[in-house]
């Protein structure tokens, strides 16, 4: 199924709650990543009280988050809950706090980031990924003209083309396609996949 990220970094402020300031932070960022991406928020945000984030990683079950010692879920629950109710995958969100001198309470605090990461959302691009599946074939020069016309029919326009003693391609397509273009290869045999434990992809 698609699911959306955001395709460039983001900030965005709140206002001032009882003199603690809120600034919150988007990255698209995969899971080979987040440490990088953290260790990076931390070394460039250096003067402030927390770093607290939460991240949805490829799937809906990839989720991390901290409250970086702000009272246990006041803090990072509420911003993996604004990125898990945008249905958002490969995000990470960093929610930093400048303490103000009077306590939130973990109403007060769950309100605060949450407002924050809510905030950096809105203003950050955010795009649809669609699943790819690779696939690779061969195909009899006879077979070809009307292979080619399929892909043309679906959309393929990534063809990674050789000609030897039949032609051979690579191609990526939706993995809600799969199935009709493995037909439509097949229906023109000797046209075949090469491999049916297909890779995946996403964009």
């Amino acid at each position: 199924m698609p699911h959306h990220t955001i395709r460039h970094p983001a900030e965005a402020w709140i206002d001032p709650i009882k003199g603690s300031k809120f600034l919150g932070l988007a990255v698209p960022c995969r899971e080979d990543e987040l440490k990088q991406c953290l260790s990076d928020i931390r070394s460039e945000w250096t003067d402030v009280s927390h770093h607290c984030w939460g991240w949805i990683g490829a799937s809906e079950s990839a989720q991390k988050f901290s409250d970086d010692g702000e009272p246990s879920g006041s803090a990072g629950r509420p911003i993996l809950n604004v990125l898990s109710g945008q249905s958002l995958r490969d995000t990470l969100v960093v929610v930093i706090r400048w303490y103000g001198g009077t306590k939130l309470g973990t109403g007060g605090l769950v309100r605060a980031y949450s407002a924050a990461a809510n905030r950096v959302l809105e203003v950050s691009e955010i795009v649809e990924v669609v699943p790819m599946t690779a696939l690779e074939f061969e195909c009899p020069y006879d077979r070809w003209p009307s292979l080619e016309h399929q892909f043309q029919d679906f959309d393929i326009t990534d063809l990674d083309l050789q000609f030897d003693t039949m032609v051979r391609g690579r191609f990526s397509t939706p993995q809600s396609r799969v199935a009709e273009v493995e037909a439509a290869i097949r229906a023109l045999y000797p046209a075949r996949l090469l491999d049916d434990d297909h890779g995946v992809e996403s964009d």
